[in-house]
């Protein structure tokens, strides 16, 4: 039998930019839950700047971005400086060191950034699920608190409100897909 668990955003992916969603979701208040398909979180954070993970850049700027829409990557850039996630990085004492180009890498290891993005999720509330392949996304009827979406997994059923997601492909593209595959009504896809 499955088991059917509510959360209200779900978040597809366990790597840093899924780790950042949630981090961004549950900074508001909401209940969110991971699901990841690999048997661990940060698989590619560790893996990154060979194992010492390059968190950040210090000259970040809009114009070093392509993008058909410069304005969404000067919006980013303006909510969430590099300095933003330097100051996190900073008070869990996680030494790092400037290479080339303005690179900054962690002087010991990328385990003490997905540790940071582990222990941030958590201290929010976020519920992480592994070893989990999503199946199945769908939307049911409309009710009076907007559409209700879910995620059928693996290993369980999990209905949410919103469904975040992040992959290094153009948003239109991805959500084209989803909505091919799924039949996911493309009305939802600005939510």
């Amino acid at each position: 039998m499955t088991t059917i668990e509510t959360t209200e955003v779900i978040v597809l992916g366990g790597g840093a930019a899924g780790l950042m969603c949630a981090l961004t979701a549950a900074g508001q208040g909401r209940q969110v839950r991971v699901l990841e398909r690999s048997n661990k979180l940060g698989k590619k954070i560790l893996m990154s700047g060979g194992g010492r993970c390059n968190f950040t850049n210090l000259h970040v700027e809009a114009e070093h971005f392509l993008s058909d829409n410069a304005h969404f990557v000067k919006s980013a850039l303006g909510r969430y400086p590099p300095h933003s996630f330097i100051s996190l990085v900073e008070s869990y004492g996680v030494e790092f060191e400037e290479r080339k180009h303005g690179q900054l890498f962690c002087v010991h290891s990328a385990k003490e950034i997905l540790a940071m993005l582990e222990a941030e999720c958590l201290s929010l509330g976020v519920q992480f699920q592994t070893h989990c392949d999503v199946s199945q996304l769908s939307a049911k009827a409309q009710n009076a608190a907007g559409a209700e979406r879910f995620s059928k997994t693996s290993l369980s059923r999990c209905i949410a409100n919103q469904l975040w997601w992040q992959q290094a492909r153009c948003r239109s593209q991805l959500w084209a897909a989803v909505t091919k595959a799924t039949n996911w009504p493309s009305s939802l896809a600005s939510t």
